[in-house]
């Protein structure tokens, strides 16, 4: 029984005092709201990432080179230690057709490095692609997208291996989209990196399969370790290792550069030497083809006078014999004469015969021609009689096969009947059982409608017998604890009867009506049983006769498309028996034709055998006078013989000699043409090697130079830090929140603390009184500590748990949601820290509890009439402003009281100021980190950098090009350029150990140089100017290196080639790292004169939208190298800035509404101690204005004193935060501005005024009377 009473005490401690159990309750929900959530953030974040790696199967390392990666590549990264697996690919840096949107395509990897598909499928066909998942808003799944393939313009070396980046390396340039997927391998969804193509800026990425690719090397290397699976891949142990596999891996490559530039060089020396050679031998043999045109002319001339002399004396006797021959010859010609006229007449003769002859012929060639005509005809005949047969008996199939047609049309049409009464019949048997069914169901309906009605009745009873019952119970129950105090136990043992028969009658009355609800309930359900029955039973017959319905409405369709078919062929039939008809009537106009030529013929050939009878005996006549011209014809003959033999003789000699003149002359008319031909080759020859000599001279010359400037190979080792921009800064994004959970959650605990054990303090303080009287009751100290210890317990763990839920669960998701528009993750993985969730309540629970047990402890070693007893009042004393006399006396009485209350209470006047200036302390440092962030973005780009692009050229741009440029700079759009020699550097430093990008600007004109940046100390404000020894470094990078002015840093080259570099100077500078060097220093420094190979190009119209297009048209000129958009960096600094802002918001939320709780509490807390002080000034005639005042200018003091406080702890503390929270890629600017103090101090104050209007009206509802009683 005192049990009872002690925890109905405890109860009521809690139920009496909500707004202290919840102010309580509220600052240990706000701190470990902020400890856990703030702790466990940056580990989810990284487990977010760190499961899409895993998922992804993300490579621990990739290899490129600018000449790709040939066998000797391979070779040699296949001896790399504790490699797992190696995977090659190919990769093209391409731009959407048409746009300026440029695409990095990968091909499809097999294990590495892999994809999320996010919508549809990786691609499979050849023309397939998926896009980037940012890309949805441009294509959908289904479209095609046209690529461009921008070759490029230098190469620095044109041999089969090399020179992959001046041919197409992508077999087509449409494919269809099937796909969007997530890279691992790219995380940042605005810095996805640079390309030669487009604006100069990679704006996705799409991934086709590898068969797409047209190339003899390979141009990416990804591998995995085996000692690196199942590592967290943001352990420390995963970074060591990766450095060392990278290390490892760079040794293995040490000297692979150049063993494979001294490869190409040999090789292209060699086609060079060729080259010369076959010059060489060019010129050599058309300097042999003069020499032997020289001599062939000489030998022409020679010939030619010999052949004139030979000429001249066989004319002579030639004309000798000519004269002898013509005597002999006209003897001849008169005995010709007579006999020609003898000719004469036997030839007319012979024309009449060939006459006679030629016309028989023609007249057998006109028969033969006839019988010819006949034979095909008659042929013709006999082949129209086969087809007119086999046109017969095909209309008689057809008539068959119409026939038989029509026969199955009729049967099936009686089928087509039976099925559809089949179907009338199966639908009236459906209506006729569902009737039956549905008066089953309607019966079994009524009957639970009635047991329904019964149940009404039997539930009013029970309801009305157990509300009497319970009634009576309650003023038994009442009834047996006053007999209780008598210790009457035969009463006891009544009511206790009389309370068992009432709960019986309650029990019984139940029992019935539940039996009732039972049967109603089961006769209910055995409706609905049969209802869904008769439901699925009807459904299943519906479902029969739909289906036999469809039968037959398909056979109807079957039967009509056969009706027509029928048509169709009854048709066609009728049209080949017209064509049979015709054909008929054309084959007997032919018999006809055939028989009527066959009689013309047989008359001809009778006339033809007639006139071969005459012309045989006309030719007997003329043998006879042919015989008798003969004989004379011979004797003239043989006189003619011998006069024939005297000129064949002069022919002889005169031939011979002509002969052997016209083969000299030949002879001489061959080596002329042969000369000419000759002479025409030469010509040509050497016309053509005047025209392509020089050129061929010029472009081995050129090939020389560009084989001695050739350099070797670079090959890049990223890890995937290196590689992935984005897995660094989300890395360091979660790390900047890991900072925060070290500071922020430390002051709101420690706040929270302060004030709950003031607060617990003055729990037990109040209580001392019912403490005494426990004790007096016999209660044991332990008994009495438990209400103070259950109290802290039940208020800290409560608020604990608020917190630590909210805290694993609406913290990571804010933070998370965001930095996720910087990257590509989707969702938080939420995880649940045993050890954080401990931590906090442990802190809850200890802060709150510990302080009540030890003051409860110490006030209980006090004596049971002590405790009993009011505890006395402070004693007050003399405090210092009262010995300054002048001004003591000129306070008014208000202000004395308030000037001895402060130190009267010190506990809580530095509970107060602590607490206030914890709260203005936080505040003080998130406006400042907010502040920080704003300004540096338009600070750096407005003031220290105002140039808009780095325009980079190749190092061997010729004449030509470098004017495309110079035209270019001098546009309209273009502001002013500065010539600049640009470099990239890199150094390896920060926390982490990462690379450090940094750009190397050295000005040709250094004065124009300081128009487009601005370097300045950025403590002293003095403006710096570029040294002849060192460098300017920015401020980020030599914070990173630990450098001063006056020391010397390493920085590395393109060429990993390490350089010492003076430090002349520190620069202010928030994002980026930067070095600005001198000609001269450079020159020192790199052993090089650091010739401009750039511009710093600054522009007329800065939107982002002209930087593109400024970009493009600079990418476009075949001189550039690439473009750098000073605006890039902007971006993904902004990215971080959005997430520290909301991070801050969240932060500054919990300062404000802990600001509110603290002075809230303690101001009630010195209202409660005061009560009775209060209760007295109210009697007096104090107004309730000046009541409030009384008490609260106190407050109002104290935390203007604990703003002031603050001040100072959020100066230090936002400066400690500066110099951990930002990425090594950025630089916050350190300093505060006045309207944070303002900003901080106004919500502090505001907050304390407004809680003034909510004790204003606690204090004018006091119950006096009882305040001062309360005591007594």
């Amino acid at each position: 029984m005192r049990k009872k009473k002690l925890w109905k005490d405890i109860r009521r401690s809690i139920t009496g005092s909500w707004g202290r159990f919840f102010s309580i309750l509220s600052l240990m929900a706000l701190g470990t709201f902020a400890f856990v959530g703030l702790k466990v953030t940056g580990p989810d974040m990284r487990a977010t990432a760190e499961d899409f790696y895993e998922q992804t199967n993300l490579a621990d390392m990739t290899l490129t080179s600018t000449w790709g990666l040939d066998d000797s590549d391979q070779d040699l990264l296949a001896q790399a230690d504790q490699l797992e697996d190696v995977e090659y690919g190919y990769l093209e840096d391409v731009t959407i057709k048409d746009t300026d949107t440029s695409m990095r395509i990968f091909s499809a990897p097999e294990n590495l490095s892999q994809y999320e598909v996010v919508k549809g499928n990786m691609p499979q066909a050849a023309d397939e692609i998926v896009l980037d998942y940012q890309q949805q808003n441009n294509f959908k799944i289904g479209d095609t997208i046209d690529l461009d393939q921008e070759e490029a313009d230098d190469s620095e070396d044109s041999d089969d291996e090399t020179d992959e980046s001046a041919q197409e390396i992508l077999d087509r340039t449409s494919y269809k989209v099937v796909g969007f997927v997530k890279s691992s391998e790219i995380t940042e969804t605005s810095n996805i990196g640079q390309t030669t193509v487009g604006t100069g800026q990679l704006d996705s990425y799409g991934v086709v399969p590898e068969e797409n690719f047209d190339s003899d090397v390979y141009m990416i290397a990804r591998m995995d370790f085996a000692d690196t699976q199942n590592l967290n891949a943001y352990s420390d142990k995963y970074d060591q290792l990766i450095r060392k596999h990278q290390d490892s891996v760079e040794e293995l490559f040490d000297g692979q550069d150049d063993k494979r530039l001294s490869d190409v060089k040999n090789d292209r020396q060699q086609d060079i030497d060729d080259g010369w050679e076959e010059v060489n031998d060019t010129k050599q043999e058309l300097d042999d083809a003069q020499s032997q045109l020289d001599d062939a002319d000489s030998q022409i001339q020679e010939a030619q006078e010999e052949i004139e002399e030979n000429q001249a004396a066989l004319d002579s006797e030639v004309a000798d014999a000519q004269s002898q021959i013509d005597d002999g010859q006209q003897q001849l010609n008169q005995g010709k004469d007579s006999i020609a006229t003898a000719q004469n007449q036997l030839s007319q003769a012979k024309n009449q015969l060939d006459s006679g002859e030629t016309t028989l012929n023609e007249k057998w060639t006109q028969l033969q021609s006839a019988k010819g005509q006949l034979d095909n005809a008659q042929s013709m005949l006999a082949s129209n009689k086969g087809q007119l047969d086999q046109g017969a008996a095909a209309l008689e199939q057809g008539k068959t096969q119409l026939a038989n047609g029509q026969q199955k049309i009729e049967e099936n049409e009686q089928k087509l009947q039976a099925g559809q009464s089949q179907v009338a019949q199966q639908q009236e048997t459906l209506v006729q059982q569902k009737d039956e069914k549905q008066g089953e169901v309607e019966q079994l309906k009524t009957k639970a409608d009635e047991l329904q009605q019964q149940v009404e009745p039997l539930k009013a009873t029970y309801e009305q017998t157990a509300s009497e019952n319970k009634s009576d119970i309650a003023q038994l129950e009442e009834q047996k604890e006053q007999v209780a105090e008598d210790q009457d136990e035969d009463t006891l043992q009544q009511l206790d009867e009389q309370i068992q028969v009432k709960q019986n009658e309650i029990e019984t009355a139940q029992q019935s009506y539940q039996q009732a609800l039972a049967a109603s309930d089961s006769l209910q359900q055995e409706s609905d049983t049969a209802q869904s029955t008769l439901d699925a039973t009807l459904d299943e017959k519906q479902e029969e006769i739909a289906s036999v319905q469809s039968e037959t409405e398909q056979g109807q369709q079957t039967l009509d498309s056969a009706k027509q078919e029928l048509g169709q062929k009854q048709t066609q039939l009728e049209q080949k028996e017209q064509e049979y008809q015709s054909g008929l009537e054309e084959y007997n106009a032919g018999v006809q034709s055939f028989n009527q030529n066959k009689e013309e013929y047989e008359e001809g050939l009778a006339a033809w055998v007639a006139g071969m009878n005459t012309l045989n005996e006309n030719s007997a006549e003329y043998q006879k006078n042919a015989q008798n011209i003969a004989a004379a014809e011979r004797e003239l003959g043989n006189k003619e013989a011998e006069l024939t033999e005297a000129k064949n003789t002069l022919a002889d000699t005169q031939a011979q000699g002509q002969e052997q003149l016209e083969q000299a002359q030949a002879e001489l008319a061959d080596k002329k043409s042969e000369y000419e031909e000759n002479k025409d080759e030469y010509e040509e020859q050497k016309q053509k090697a005047d025209e392509e000599l020089p050129d061929k001279e010029q472009e081995l010359k050129d090939a020389q130079d560009e084989l001695d400037d050739l350099e070797a190979p670079e090959y890049t080792f990223e890890d995937r830090k290196d590689g992935n921009p984005g897995y660094k800064q989300y890395l360091e994004n979660s790390q900047r929140v890991d900072i925060l959970s070290n500071i922020f959650p430390v002051f709101l605990f420690a706040i929270a603390a302060l004030v709950s054990l003031t607060t617990m303090t003055r729990f037990v303080d109040e209580e001392r009184t019912n403490s005494g009287i426990f004790k007096a009751l016999g209660y044991s100290n332990w008994d009495i500590k438990k209400k103070f210890v259950v109290y802290g317990i039940v208020s800290s763990s409560l608020g604990a748990l608020i917190g630590t839920a909210l805290g694993h669960t609406l913290l990571p998701t804010v933070i998370f949601e965001a930095y996720a528009a910087s990257s590509t993750f989707s969702q938080v993985t939420l995880n649940f820290s045993p050890f954080y969730t401990f931590i906090g309540f442990a802190i809850a629970i200890i802060c709150t509890t510990l302080s009540a047990y030890l003051v409860a402890n110490r006030e209980l070693k006090e004596k049971t009439a002590q405790l009993l007893e009011a505890k006395p009042p402070k004693k007050g004393s003399r405090i210092l402003l009262e010995r300054i006399t002048p001004l003591w006396n000129h306070l008014s009485f208000t202000y004395k009281v308030t000037a001895r209350n402060l130190f009267r209470y010190k506990k809580r006047m530095f509970m107060t100021i602590f607490g206030v200036a914890g709260c203005t302390a936080l505040l003080i440092t998130g406006f400042g980190i907010r502040d920080s962030l704003t300004g540096i973005v338009d600070h750096q780009f407005n003031d220290l950098v105002k140039y808009d692009l780095i325009v980079s050229k190749n190092d061997d741009v010729s004449d030509d090009e470098q004017e495309q440029i110079d035209e270019k700079l001098e546009q309209n759009d273009i502001r002013n350029d500065t010539d600049v020699h640009y470099e990239e550097l890199n150094v390896r430093a920060g926390e982490n150990n990462d690379t450090q990008d940094i750009t190397l600007l050295v000005p040709d004109d250094e004065q124009a140089f300081s128009q487009d940046v601005e370097m300045v100390d950025r403590q002293s404000q003095k403006q710096l100017s570029l040294p002849d020894d060192g460098a300017i470094l920015s401020e980020k990078l030599a914070d990173l290196l630990g450098a001063q002015t006056g020391d010397t840093v390493t920085l590395k080259d393109e060429d990993d080639q390490g350089h010492q570099v003076k430090v002349a100077g520190i620069t202010e500078m928030y994002m980026g790292h930067y070095a600005y060097m001198s000609q001269d220093a450079y020159q020192q420094s790199f052993d090089s004169d650091g010739k401009p190979n750039g511009y710093l190009v600054t522009l007329n119209d800065t939107s982002q939208e002209n930087i593109d297009k400024q970009s493009e048209a600079f990418m476009d000129l075949d001189g550039t190298q690439g473009v750098v958009q000073s605006s890039a960096i902007s971006e993904q600094i902004d990215n971080v800035i959005d997430g520290l802002n909301n991070v801050i918001l969240v932060l500054i939320t919990c300062a404000t509404l802990l600001a509110m709780v603290v002075i809230y509490n303690l101001t009630n807390i010195n209202v409660s101690e005061r009560i009775r002080e209060l209760s007295t000034i109210k009697v007096l005639g104090f107004y309730d204005r000046e009541v409030t005042m009384y008490i609260y200018r106190e407050t109002i003091l104290l935390s203007i004193l604990g703003i002031l406080v603050g001040y100072v702890v959020g100066y230090f503390l936002h400066g400690f935060i500066m110099q951990t929270l930002p990425p090594d890629e950025a630089m916050f600017s350190p300093g505060l501005q006045l309207s944070n103090f303002a900003l901080s101090a106004g919500i502090t104050l505001l907050i304390t005024f407004i809680l003034m209007f909510v004790i204003h009206r606690k204090l004018k509802n006091i119950d006096m009377l009882e305040a001062l009683q309360s005591a007594d």
